[in-house]
């Protein structure tokens, strides 16, 4: 599936406000440009998940995550022992910065360095962080195959512009979520890396 054609196609949909479902490390998850507000807003509406609630970004690199998020030592210590970790983080203080990730009453997002070679390549060439979140209805079970997710969602190829279909994924829990507070680590969601 993780060819230079497929990769080309997915940035191409993604810089014109597409969406895609694809593969993670976790389970399926709809895929978006994290800079484009109105591909955001249309996962929100797909997956029928209240605004004030974060979406899950995802980066090709450490390096990729520090040009768009302020990490303390802790929390680039985390995500150097720990990829796929999602910290809960503040965008960097640039108003640009912050104005993009951020809809009206967030104030944190949760981000990870992708662990799963599709999601990094499509990152890494779209040059800035994706919008990852799992396939499926809000509150309703993830989805680890292409048919689970119509199951729950529907009619996906008038929602997607892309489906990157994997087959059956093997069943995880999802990605670890923490917050640094101060000295220690607290845990938002316990997923599939232990801390």
């Amino acid at each position: 599936m993780q060819n230079k054609e497929t990769i080309k196609k997915a940035v191409d949909i993604l810089i014109n406000g597409g969406g895609l479902i694809a593969p993670t490390e976790t389970a399926y998850g709809f895929v978006c440009d994290a800079t484009n507000k109105e591909a955001i807003d249309k996962i929100y509406k797909i997956k029928k998940r209240e605004k004030n609630k974060f979406l899950p970004l995802a980066v090709a690199s450490l390096a990729q995550m520090q040009d768009y998020f302020e990490l303390n030592k802790k929390e680039l210590d985390l995500s150097k022992k720990h990829p796929g970790l999602s910290l809960v983080v503040r965008p960097r203080v640039r108003e640009q910065v912050n104005n993009v990730f951020l809809f009206k009453d967030q104030k944190d997002c949760a981000v990870r360095i992708s662990t799963n070679n599709l999601i990094q390549s499509i990152a890494r060439k779209l040059g800035r962080p994706l919008t990852v979140s799992s396939a499926n209805l809000a509150g309703e079970d993830v989805c680890y195959s292409v048919p689970e997710i119509k199951k729950q969602i529907g009619d996906l190829e008038s929602k997607v512009d892309m489906i990157l279909d994997n087959g059956r994924l093997k069943v995880k829990k999802p990605s670890t979520i923490v917050r640094v507070c101060g000295d220690g680590v607290e845990i938002l969601r316990q997923g599939e890396i232990e801390i």
